[in-house]
């Protein structure tokens, strides 16, 4: 064999040599990367929509988020959010980009464990996990423009509420704008961001005592629901009548305000222990 030839087929080797070693780094740097990637990315996400600025209204929403009750000649619904997912409680959230308009009043919004919640905490004893929020907008009384967050009945009397925002609307007469905020639930975990730099109200809360899921009820038992009264409370009616939510009319604790909610359903991989610790480190 000529040298010519030996040298042809060493540089042959040699080319095949790095192009298969250079498929294989790329196979495995794929493989990591996606195996990466499966470690934040969500294993399911459901939107859907309640929209009071189209006649008559409009919502697309059907399970998990589903619409129970609609008033759309005074812009009033309730929403049932079913939360329950096979990876456990701490692996769903919701989040609701809520649309404001410039004359918030009365009753605008509560969310709760409980669909006897009816605004100020407690749901008449339905559910021993019967925290909620409510934002009313009510002048001359202890709440002319809070947003209050109460716990469940295994907080106690202690800390009721657990969280006041005083001047949770801009005090601007009139205002500038229409207002958009951003409030992320879930299990032990309430948040609230206004999307405007001009009004930067925020605030963020974890409790044991919060938005319980599936945890042991000692009145109602274990439930994965969250319910949502738009523009009034979720139970609007005196605490003795009981009524199924989609055969209610709210006889008080009515309001006005919301215009418009998008809803976002995330449900997330469990993260292994080694993960959680690492999380806790970088958060």
């Amino acid at each position: 064999m000529t040298n010519r030839k030996l040298y042809f087929r060493l540089c042959l080797f040699l080319a095949v040599t790095i192009l298969v070693s250079s498929v294989m780094a790329f196979s495995v740097a794929e493989a990591d990367q996606e195996r990466g990637e499966a470690q934040v990315s969500p294993r399911s996400i459901y939107t859907c929509t309640l929209d009071f600025t189209v006649e008559p209204f409009y919502c697309d929403c059907e399970p998990p988020i589903e619409l129970k009750w609609v008033d759309d000649d005074e812009n009033r619904a309730v929403m049932k959010i079913d939360m329950e997912n096979r990876w456990g409680v701490e692996n769903v959230d919701l989040k609701m980009k809520v649309y404001f308009n410039k004359s918030p009043w009365g009753w605008v919004m509560n969310l709760g464990n409980s669909n006897t919640n009816n605004g100020a905490g407690g749901d008449s004893g339905t559910f021993s996990c019967d925290s909620e929020f409510d934002i009313r907008v009510i002048p001359g009384t202890g709440n002319p423009n809070t947003l209050s967050v109460y716990p469940n009945d295994y907080g106690g009397m202690i800390n009721r509420p657990l969280l006041v925002v005083q001047d949770f609307f801009p005090t601007l007469s009139p205002p500038q704008d229409d207002l958009q905020a951003e409030f992320i639930v879930k299990d032990h975990h309430m948040s609230v961001d206004f999307l405007a730099s001009w009004w930067p109200i925020n605030a963020e809360l974890n409790s044991e005592y919060l938005f319980r899921l599936n945890h042991e009820d000692e009145e109602g038992g274990p439930d994965w629901i969250y319910w949502l009264g738009v523009n009034r409370v979720v139970h609007p009616l005196d605490a003795t009548v009981v009524v199924p939510i989609d055969q209610q009319r709210p006889t008080y604790r009515r309001g006005g305000g919301i215009n418009k909610i998008e809803f976002t359903r995330t449900t997330w991989p469990p993260l292994e222990e080694s993960e959680k610790e690492e999380a806790k480190l970088t958060n």
